[in-house]
């Protein structure tokens, strides 16, 4: 398969990782990715949170959000 189908393939995951945080997070994070960087910036109060991957950054928001919950 050429570049175009692996670009297509990237895209379109891209495009789910976006819509599944979104979904998921969206009511507390604004949710982006701007070359290659997944951010996540906690509406009320502007904490950014950085993930080198959809996963990563999913991490970081759940630690985020429990902690915002449940403070320590």
């Amino acid at each position: 398969m050429g570049k175009t189908g692996i670009g297509d393939r990237k895209s379109q995951a891209r495009d789910e990782a976006m819509q599944s945080l979104t979904l998921t997070w969206g009511e507390y994070y604004e949710v982006r990715e701007e070359l290659g960087v997944w951010r996540a910036v906690r509406l009320g109060n502007g904490r950014t949170l950085i993930g080198k991957t959809p996963a990563e950054l999913r991490s970081a928001i759940i630690r985020d959000y429990s902690e915002e919950r449940h403070p320590r």
